[in-house]
């Protein structure tokens, strides 16, 4: 059964069903008590999808999903109590067959230098992308400087809470001089 299933796999086109089955069958070979995973609804997204290519419907066939109708609409239901090798199976033969595409454009694009990036973009379009870069760069400086602000006061009104030897003057001067009180800025004589 579990060869069928892989053949069965094998057979499905490029589509854009595969990665769907690819997460069906590794899911279901993963864990085959889940009945989320032992459950497809024909009338959503998902089984639209898969029905658009009948290799795919083949292959869930011969893993032991079955046609099901209920009040709530059309599903494929699991009827074997342990799909799970059949499922491991025919994943490796999808595998096999369509391997994961780790070559996508945004990710080439990504890891391409920079001179050959630039020079598909006009002068304007560099400017733009540079002035941006900068922007994001004094963003996140402007950032890095508030957290270390609020570090600072944090650090500071745990010292004057938990610190018993702490005084207004550990934090606060000026011109040199530390505030303490009215009579420390003025003096017994001058103001008080």
């Amino acid at each position: 059964m579990e060869e069928i299933a892989a053949n069965a796999a094998a057979s499905v086109p490029s589509s854009n069903a595969v990665p769907l089955l690819k997460t069906i069958l590794k899911n279901l070979s993963r864990d085959p008590a889940n009945p989320k995973y032992r459950r497809i609804r024909m009338d959503g997204a998902a089984g639209q999808k898969l029905n658009q290519v009948p290799e795919t419907m083949s292959t869930l066939a011969m893993v032991g999903f079955q046609e099901e109708r209920t009040e709530d609409g059309l599903f494929l239901c699991v009827a074997s109590e342990n799909p799970g090798p059949i499922a491991a199976a025919a994943l490796v033969a999808l595998e096999r067959v369509h391997p994961p595409n780790s070559f996508s454009a945004p990710a080439l694009l990504a890891t391409a230098p920079k001179q050959i990036q630039q020079e598909k973009l006009s002068l304007k379009a560099q400017a733009r992308r540079d002035a941006e870069a900068r922007r994001q760069a004094e963003l996140e400086a402007a950032r890095k400087h508030r957290e270390e602000i609020k570090k600072q006061i944090e650090r500071d009104n745990r010292a004057r809470r938990e610190d018993p030897n702490w005084k207004p003057g550990n934090g606060v001067s000026k011109g040199g001089r530390d505030i303490d009180t009215f009579r420390g800025k003025y003096g017994e004589d001058r103001g008080g």
